[in-house]
């Protein structure tokens, strides 16, 4: 998943090493956790329309999808060995 969003964005994909680059695991991670925040926001708006919309089942969905992601991603960092 993460090579397909730095492939959307950087021309050479290939050139960005996620899997080694701990700083970029913790920026991935921070991002993924303002993205589920923004869901959670949407998900609470989304309470002014009465019943059960789709505005209201895509922010859930999304902002577990994206919280699952960010957990998965910030802990796969390496730890500080000092």
């Amino acid at each position: 998943m993460m090579r397909a969003m730095i492939g959307a964005i950087c021309p050479h994909p290939d050139t960005v090493q996620l899997e080694g680059n701990p700083v970029m695991k913790v920026l991935a991670g921070l991002l993924l956790v303002m993205l589920a925040m923004f869901c959670g926001y949407g998900f609470l708006a989304s309470f002014e329309f009465p019943g059960i919309t789709p505005w209201k089942i895509g922010y859930a969905t999304a902002g577990v999808i994206l919280l699952m992601a960010a957990i998965g991603t910030l802990r796969s960092a390496p730890k500080n060995r000092g």
